[in-house]
């Protein structure tokens, strides 16, 4: 009975999510960058990846900034992360904000407790 509540959940939460997709994807850059991949039962972890930073261009007398501001979605923490520290080589002068957040788990499971099953990221 318990299977089939969260069976009869998940059917109404992903047919109320392919309708707000399309909008939601406008909106918002996170959902955008991994829109592709959100419905994809193969893959186990889904992690976002953010970097905003920027290069000082001098154009004569004046100094500008080139500014990069990018989000992707990766199938592993290690990848997100490595792509972040490209990104931070590349575009180095001005420091942004960024980070990699897990949207979905992928972690390795480590022992049950009390019947419910931890993972560890």
């Amino acid at each position: 009975m318990r299977h089939l509540r969260h069976l009869i959940l998940s059917a109404m939460a992903l047919g109320c999510a392919g309708v707000l997709a399309p909008a939601a994807t406008l909106a918002n850059p996170v959902a955008a960058a991994c829109a592709p991949m959100a419905e994809r039962k193969d893959v186990r972890g889904l992690w976002v990846g953010h970097f905003s930073g920027g290069n000082v261009l001098y154009d004569g007398v004046q100094k500008r900034v080139n500014w990069r501001n990018e989000y992707r979605c990766f199938t592993a923490a290690r990848a997100c992360h490595a792509w972040r520290a490209d990104m931070r080589r590349v575009w180095r002068d001005v420091r942004g904000y960024g980070t990699c957040i897990a949207l979905r788990g992928g972690g390795r499971p480590i022992r049950p407790s009390h019947g419910a099953l931890r993972t560890r990221y």
